[in-house]
């Protein structure tokens, strides 16, 4: 499970006045191994010194003349993915954690960086299923149409017993590499577990069958090591399925995945490229 941002804010820090001269902040953040500071006017926040304003700043200038507005502030009880968000949309490395109406805590690019490297497949690089969950729960709360193709490396299992697991790591990175140039700039995608990968496209379902079919076969085309031949089969699911104001947003999500499960197994048993849950006719999946 995604840890919230007061799991990792750094609580202990220092709150810097505006007057105050920048080398004795840099001595204290050596004496401390602070990397960032509050800059106060007051009871009002006018910015942040990090270390590379510090680095850059005169001794003998004052806080107010070295401060940097590249911050902003979140919520106690947000989402570690909305932190990451927010921070590579501002393009910003500071967030200053709020609660009522107070600063409570800092959130750094780099002690973000660390937790969520956690919610990183190592093998492939690609984002853990709690990703797809967070993005997924967010489209269900803004009332948003989506769907969720479910991906599944046909016969992996003979592969890895033919070949060898080596071979089969490299085909799960091939195969990632491929997922990852192939789908939407506004989708997303993760490795889901071993052999299975998850895109979230943020489409109506009969909008994302041509996307499947695209992905199967850009598998199919493509030359692996040893001339391998590696298949995938996909299920496809949507959100429209279910009455979303009977059931938490969570339990939609984790019932469409489930959904495409199912499906995917469905393509993978009877030999087909994809296999669609719900009722469409011939002509919409053609």
């Amino acid at each position: 499970m995604m840890r919230k941002v007061k799991d990792i804010m750094m609580r202990d820090f220092i709150k810097i006045d505006a007057l105050c001269r920048v080398g004795r902040i840099q001595e204290i953040a050596l004496e401390k191994g602070y990397d960032c500071f509050p800059v106060v006017e007051g009871d009002r926040i006018i910015g942040v010194l990090t270390t590379q304003e510090l680095v850059k700043a005169h001794s003998n200038r004052i806080a107010a003349d070295a401060v940097s507005n590249k911050y902003e502030v979140i919520s106690l009880d947000a989402n570690l993915w909305t932190a990451d968000e927010i921070m590579k949309q501002k393009r910003i490395n500071v967030l200053l954690v709020k609660e009522d109406e107070e600063i409570c805590g800092i959130i750094t690019k780099h002690l973000l960086d660390a937790e969520l490297g956690k919610h990183v497949d190592l093998l492939t690089g690609l984002y853990r299923s709690d990703y797809i969950y967070y993005k997924a729960v967010e489209l269900v709360k803004e009332d948003m149409d989506f769907s969720i193709i479910f991906l599944d490396i046909n016969n992996f299992g003979h592969i890895n017993k033919t070949y060898g697991h080596v071979k089969g790591d490299i085909i799960l990175q091939e195969i990632s590499t491929l997922l990852k140039k192939s789908i939407p700039k506004d989708a997303y995608l993760c490795r889901f577990a071993g052999d299975e990968f998850i895109v979230l496209i943020p489409y109506h379902i009969k909008d994302s069958i041509s996307i499947a079919n695209k992905l199967v076969d850009v598998v199919l085309c493509h030359k692996f090591q040893n001339n391998i031949l590696v298949t995938i089969s996909a299920g496809i699911a949507g959100k429209n399925k279910y009455n979303i104001k009977l059931h938490s947003a969570y339990s939609v999500v984790t019932n469409i995945i489930n959904t495409a499960s199912l499906a995917s197994s469905k393509a993978k048993a009877e030999k087909s490229k994809i296999s669609i849950a719900g009722n469409f006719k011939s002509d919409e999946i053609a």
